[in-house]
């Protein structure tokens, strides 16, 4: 076949397969017309399969020797054999070959998808994309099994695992908590700028169900026990069984807490509007809507019970969602999807993560700056680099926080001499404990217990304490360091003076599980009261559509 023959067959069909990738991307745009670049990772992994399927196609319908070739097939071999010596023989070379698309891309435009392959060095993703939800991510069944494999039988052969049948769409749990018991119900609330703003409703009779309860928390505590359980299980009374869910917790039945934790998220998802999906960026639940509230809660609380079971993986995407149902992060899911992350080895993930938010959010959140630097660190481990990005995050973590090192640093590693004496250096001693506020104090204490395992791993506590020593030995022998040891200092008296709200509610949420999650080392807000759970800190921006008298404690300082 000759240049100006290829050249013809080229021309009739690249405008064909460039019309058919517009209409891939229609189809796609008509699923999520507000966002055209979510799914920019699905669109690399899916498109090269299809345009082969279509090359092929197109090869069939525009190449009529290969349909001569299949009518003939039967009739002879030898046939056959002469045709495809004879191609053999007409078959440009190589030079010709790339000579002819190079005229036919300059003529029709390279296709997009070889051009964004072709550059192996991507920006930072954006966002968006970071915050995509994976469908396979927010069943903790499935990590489970990934851990753990199927269950075995008497014998000691693995069962099949079951096939779980799921009559919810995006199902976060089992269909523990199907009920057809009327009372609370979603709709959409509004539709603007992309966005599709969803909120719960409740019934008449669930609001009347609803203000008894807020009138006994006026004058006596409810009625915790069998009685109160079993009074709304039978209503689905969403907001007393988490009450019930909190004082199972407090007694240390975490069996039964499980169970009605299962039950109140799957309620909420089976009574959900139609079209309300937790894996689409465009749907909002806002926090500010009182009835809005409990899903956050449960998803919140479910998040940490899931990391306590190992299954990080799950309690990470759940907190995606969280961000994106209400991106303000109400309930301050910032100050834990960074443990999240590093227990689920999400190193890269959190990076881009923390590089891709504003910078005021995250500049003097001491877990995130502790966190960043030991995810550098297991990425450079990983790629067997240089440590020296690493090592730089971490010892402004130290300048900025110095009071961790007494709190990471085991027992075990404290009868060193080098480290008895970075430990009773003033930097990491007095000095870091005199100008840190309780609040800030508290939550330090909150980090070290939630991540000592990761940090007290062997490798990574000699790096700690290696950067530790030497910025020690930096302060006693350069001015410029103390002098930014001062600066540091007279910034972090001014963090966490007060509780913050978000901070403040996420501890409302989490107080009555502290000794289910790490031996009852959650701080306690000013004015705490369990059953702050159902409504935490309520705040100027809370819409009470019912008018629910919620008793004066629940207005804590913030």
């Amino acid at each position: 076949m000759s240049l100006r023959q290829m050249k013809k067959l080229y021309k009739n069909v690249a405008p064909s397969i460039v019309q058919i990738e517009d209409s891939e991307s229609d189809e796609e745009d008509s699923g999520n017309s507000t966002v055209c670049n979510s799914f920019d990772v699905l669109k690399l992994s899916s498109e090269p399969e299809s345009e082969a399927e279509s090359d092929h196609d197109f090869s069939n319908e525009e190449n009529p020797d290969l349909h001569e070739e299949k009518k003939d097939k039967k009739a002879g071999n030898k046939k056959n054999k002469k045709k495809s010596k004879t191609v053999e023989q007409e078959n440009p070379s190589e030079d010709d070959i790339d000579l002819a698309v190079n005229e036919i891309n300059k003529e029709y435009g390279e296709a997009g998808v070889e051009t964004t392959e072709s550059d192996p060095r991507r920006d930072v993703p954006t966002r968006n994309s970071l915050f995509t939800i994976n469908r396979k991510h927010i069943y903790a069944k499935n990590e489970e099994l990934r851990f753990f494999g199927p269950e075995e039988d008497e014998n000691g052969r693995r069962k099949k695992p079951k096939e779980t049948k799921t009559v919810l769409k995006n199902q976060i749990t089992s269909n523990v908590g199907i009920s057809n018991v009327k009372g609370i119900y979603m709709t959409i609330l509004d539709s603007k700028d992309g966005y599709t703003y969803f909120v719960y409703n409740h019934t008449k009779e669930y609001r009347q169900r609803h203000e008894m309860l807020l009138n006994q928390m006026h004058h006596i505590q409810p009625r915790f026990g069998i009685e109160l359980h079993a009074e709304s299980f039978k209503n689905m009374h969403v907001e007393a069984m988490m009450l019930s869910f909190a004082q199972f917790c407090l007694s240390d039945s975490y069996d039964q807490a499980t169970m009605v934790m299962e039950h109140i998220i799957c309620h909420l998802q089976y009574m959900a509007h139609p079209f309300f999906n937790i894996t689409n960026k465009q749907h909002r639940l806002e926090f500010k809507y009182i009835e809005n509230i409990i899903f956050h809660v449960a998803l919140l609380q479910y998040s940490h019970m899931l990391s306590r079971k190992a299954c990080h993986r799950t309690a990470l995407e759940l907190a995606k969602v969280l961000l994106n149902l209400d991106p303000r992060d109400p309930l301050a899911v910032i100050l834990i999807i960074d443990k999240f992350a590093i227990n689920a080895k999400e190193y890269s993930w959190l990076i881009d993560a923390i590089d891709s938010m504003a910078e005021k959010d995250v500049k003097y959140m001491f877990n995130i700056k502790y966190s960043y630097a030991l995810a550098h660190y297991h990425v450079a481990m990983q790629n067997k680099e240089d440590l020296k990005k690493a090592d730089e995050l971490l010892k402004k973590a130290l300048l900025l926080f110095p009071s961790l090192p007494k709190l990471l640093i085991p027992a075990r590693e404290q009868r060193d001499e080098a480290v008895k004496r970075l430990l009773a250096h003033p930097m990491y001693n007095e000095l870091a404990s005199r100008s840190i506020s309780q609040p800030l104090h508290e939550l330090t204490l909150l980090y070290a217990a939630c991540m000592q395992p990761r940090w007290r791993e062997p490798a990574a506590m000699q790096w700690f304490v290696r950067n530790a020593l030497e910025l020690m030995d930096q302060y006693d022998a350069e001015p410029l360091i103390r002098a930014k040891y001062e600066h540091k200092t007279n910034v972090r008296q001014t963090l966490f003076r007060l509780w913050p709200a978000p901070v403040a509610r996420h501890l409302c949420v989490i107080k009555p599980m502290a000794n289910w999650l790490v031996d009852g080392a959650v701080p306690e807000p000013p004015f705490y009261e369990f059953v702050h759970v159902i409504n935490p800190v309520p705040d100027s921006r809370t819409v009470n559509r019912y008018n629910y008298d919620y008793p004066p404690s629940f207005l804590m300082s913030g």
